[in-house]
């Protein structure tokens, strides 16, 4: 039985030329992930992937998924850095999938996945190293910081991405 693992590979996605301008009182990290995504999404060479719980292909898809999915993931690497509880939540419909990270003994994460669907996990719960978790949801969030930071023309977005990337917080008044 093959543990949760997610991919993303962007490697060769085209990149938009310039960002949409940054507003600091209508826009947060989640308005540019969002614009992001979709770009992404008509590209058909980018793949993203979730398998895991006995499901080998969850029915996720960039649009949507990706864009939900990846604006957590700082306050992820910071659960597993601090050792803290944390979830990632892919709810949107057809998905609908809440997945609880929870340090176990020394160097071990459970983590359980509920459904909110006819769908049902086998096996509910699953356990990871820490340094498998770590590096799987490292990996996967590199390659779209890796993307993003290609962008040439960054419209003012790149103060809210560093402090985004460091606390997790998805806009510059969260702090």
């Amino acid at each position: 039985m093959k543990n949760v693992n997610f991919q993303l590979a962007l490697s060769e996605a085209r990149f938009p030329s310039t960002l949409p301008t940054f507003d600091s009182e209508l826009d947060s990290i989640v308005s540019l992930v969002h614009y992001l995504c979709a770009y992404i999404s008509e590209q058909e060479q980018c793949r993203f992937r979730i398998s895991g719980f006995g499901d080998n292909d969850w029915p996720v898809d960039i649009r949507t998924d990706l864009a939900t999915l990846v604006p957590q993931l700082p306050q992820a690497l910071l659960g597993i850095e601090r050792s803290e509880v944390f979830n990632l939540d892919l709810f949107e419909q057809g998905v609908e999938r809440y997945i609880n990270f929870k340090p176990s003994v020394e160097g071990q994460w459970v983590i359980k996945c509920n459904s909110l669907t006819a769908w049902i996990p086998h096996p509910e719960t699953q356990t990871l190293s820490t340094t498998e978790l770590k590096s799987m949801l490292e990996s996967f969030f590199s390659v779209f910081l890796d993307y993003l930071r290609k962008i040439p023309n960054q419209s003012g977005w790149e103060a809210i991405i560093d402090h985004w990337i460091k606390t997790g917080e998805e806009s510059l008044s969260d702090s």
